[in-house]
């Protein structure tokens, strides 16, 4: 086994962690809901490493453009649950109360 496939692998688990630790945090405070953005963010993070090691592997030219469109898809899960998750912790009352008015 080579060093990258260790390093992308301790990414993924890594990420991984971070997601379910988030997601616990999300169930047990529904309300809350940078908690699911922020899970979701990292288990797409971590979807990502693991297509990104399987490209690494791959010999096939039709499974490496398999793989790319799944890339693509963790990537815009990751991308979209950023931009709410930003969206959400920069909110502030005052600007809220500015655009109802």
């Amino acid at each position: 086994m080579s060093l990258l496939t260790i390093a992308w692998s301790m990414c993924a688990g890594a990420c991984a962690v971070i997601g379910l630790t988030q997601f616990l945090l999300w169930l047990r405070e529904p309300a809350r809901k940078v908690f699911v953005l922020s899970a979701t963010m990292s288990l797409a993070a971590a979807a990502t490493a693991l297509v990104e090691l399987a490209l690494m592997k791959s010999q096939d030219v039709a499974r490496y453009g398999q793989l790319l469109q799944w890339e693509n898809a963790t990537i815009f899960a990751l991308l979209v649950s950023l931009v709410w998750f930003v969206h959400l912790r920069l909110r502030s009352e005052e600007h809220t109360s500015e655009l109802q008015s």
